[in-house]
């Protein structure tokens, strides 16, 4: 046409004009480009992308409890201290916010000189002001004062049992001092010898007061603002989180300049997504993916030689379960089969203190599969009293699979949960359901979303029966697993579990600074609560310990300076393509 006639004299003319312009000199170059005579490619954003599995439940981090908001707001917010994760397997706590700290005497007061020249993502300044608003919000949210409105947008604060004594009475902290611009003094109502690496956990990470309601819970479609390396731009609900490079931050710039997660809820889809080179790191790979990943040239799989921290088990309601019910469901569960089928690649779960953390009571001997031990245990409650409990051949095995003994006392079956879109738990609730009716316990699930489940934990525990879960710790030190799983004032505690015995020694352990001693009182904890070769006891079997994975991260092969860490945090700050980092 005669457009496109025009169109190429002119495209023509152009290059012309640009041969002549670059051989009379580059400031003629320069002319062009300004006049729009010759056109650049647009240079080329440094992005990465996180395939993931979920969102966030919520950005705030006074109030998160779960590892999908924890990825969100370790790229963008920062505490005083944190551990050095890209030292395995030592993790020692190194200054972030903070710059140096020390102790009183007596262990209950510790203060911090701040890093100058620190600004928030919304460009205020970041001092002892912004530290002690922040501690005062923690405070406000765990209902120190007493007056916490609970209406929605200001309950209690999830983790909130993390930052009281073992008791729940008493708050760990007691005030903030500001000392002058860029100096506090966090004082103790006790000495609490692991508060540092309490003061790692992301609660206690510092958000802009410009930018952050102080009395109310930041909401889900709101802004979170930092320090961090990253800014937080968006959230579209079950399809992507986005962010931007901090341009302004206060140490050396990160690679990428945005970074995407990508939420792909469908496990296959996600891993179908990674293969295809459509993320650069891709979280939650199943096990029947993995050979995949190995043998593709496009892809790194790293594995620690440690198993991760993260302890998966069954919470049973231990209010609803006497100790001998928990004793027979323990010991009827295929575990075998849960860790090479189920949940590959895996290992047997420890007693709740991972393998690989100081504490761990290597010597207890966990329940394995026993059904002759667990229909005793039926029967020590009158139920198939008279049946030869004999497994398998008994003389009456029709008897015991006939059985309903859960709607015989409840007028229901056992309700196991079930996380709505997990695969992996809706089979091992299908192989729970197989091993419990041989020892005669009818079962049923019930379908929660995470958040749902959540709640259901907090505030109605007793509307379920038993759940599988997993938890990985706030802080590295042993307490961090026991207290708050079986410490009756946590809300984690979903099992309800409430034994003095176990509450003494949580409160010993929280004032013994020297660290052998404190260890001891864990494996004491462990082995009261574990071992199957001890005599039935009030508070035994509160979880059946299922599994611990395998520290395992896939990701692109051209992705660099990943940190991979038994703590399961994702660091995105350290990562970058190409031969050298930016960090």
């Amino acid at each position: 046409s005669e457009f496109n006639m025009e169109m190429e004299k002119k495209n023509i003319a152009i290059i012309i004009l640009a041969v002549v312009l670059a051989a009379s000199g580059i400031g003629n170059v320069m002319l062009a480009i300004n006049l729009g005579l010759v056109e650049l490619e647009p240079a080329e954003i440094k992005t990465v992308v996180i395939l993931k599995g979920g969102g966030p439940a919520t950005l705030d981090p006074v109030t998160t409890w779960d590892y999908d908001s924890f990825d969100v707001q370790l790229q963008v917010l920062e505490g005083l201290v944190t551990y050095n994760l890209s030292n395995h397997p030592t993790y020692e706590i190194i200054p972030q916010l903070a710059t140096s700290w020390g102790w009183n005497a007596a262990k209950d007061s510790i203060w911090f000189d701040l890093r100058r020249g620190v600004t928030f993502h919304d460009g205020t300044p970041f001092n002892a002001e912004a530290v002690k608003w922040n501690f005062d919000r923690v405070q406000h949210f765990i209902n120190v004062t007493g007056d916490l409105v609970a209406n929605g947008t200001s309950d209690l604060a999830f983790p909130s049992s993390l930052y009281y004594d073992s008791a729940g009475t008493t708050p760990i902290m007691n005030d903030t001092v500001v000392n002058s611009e860029y100096n506090v003094t966090v004082n103790l109502n006790f000495p609490f010898v692991m508060f540092l690496d309490l003061l790692t956990f992301e609660a206690t990470t510092i958000v802009s007061p410009a930018s952050t309601p102080k009395y109310s819970y930041i909401q889900i479609d709101g802004d979170l603002v930092g320090t961090g390396p990253y800014v937080y731009d968006s959230y579209t609900a079950d399809t992507e989180v986005r962010f931007h490079r901090n341009e302004d931050y206060w140490a050396p710039l990160p690679y990428f300049e945005e970074l995407v997660f990508s939420i792909i809820k469908d496990g296959i889809a996600r891993n179908i997504a990674g293969l295809a080179r459509e993320g650069d790191f891709i979280q939650g790979v199943s096990s029947e993916m993995l050979p995949t990943f190995n043998s593709s040239i496009y892809h790194t799989v790293f594995q620690l030689a440690e198993a991760d921290l993260l302890y998966g088990y069954l919470e049973f309601n231990t209010q609803k379960l006497n100790s001998t019910w928990r004793d027979a469901l323990s010991h009827a569960i295929n575990y075998t089969y849960i860790i090479e089928e189920i949940l590959y690649p895996a290992v047997r779960a420890p007693p709740a203190v991972p393998s690989g953390m100081p504490g761990h009571n290597a010597s207890v001997v966990l329940p394995v599969m026993d059904i002759t031990r667990a229909r005793e245990a039926m029967q020590r409650m009158g139920f198939g009293a008279a049946w030869d409990s004999t497994f398998p051949g008994g003389a009456n095995e029709a008897d015991w699979l006939a059985a309903s003994f859960a709607f015989d006392t409840w007028g229901a079956a056992l309700d196991l949960n079930h996380h709505d879109g997990s695969t992996s738990n809706q089979r091992v609730n299908t192989l729970l359901a197989a091993n419990f009716a041989l020892i005669g316990v009818d079962t049923d699930t019930t379908l929660r979303t995470w958040s749902e489940y959540l709640a259901t934990g907090q505030f109605s525990p007793d509307d379920m029966d038993l759940s599988m879960v997993y938890w990985g710790p706030d802080y590295l030190d042993a307490f961090n697993m026991l207290d708050p799983l079986l410490n009756n004032a946590s809300a984690s505690n979903f099992a309800q579990l409430d034994d003095q015995k176990v509450l003494d020694w949580l409160a010993l352990a929280a004032v013994t600074a020297n660290a052998t001693a404190r260890q001891q009182i864990y494996m004491k904890i462990q082995s009261y609560l574990f071992d199957a070769r001890l005599p039935e006891r009030y508070g035994q079997f509160p979880h059946a310990p299922l599994i611990a994975g395998t520290a395992i991260d896939v990701h692109d092969v051209t992705l660099n300076g990943v940190t991979y860490n038994v703590l399961g945090r994702l660091i995105v700050y350290t990562m970058y393509k190409g031969n050298q980092s930016a960090v």
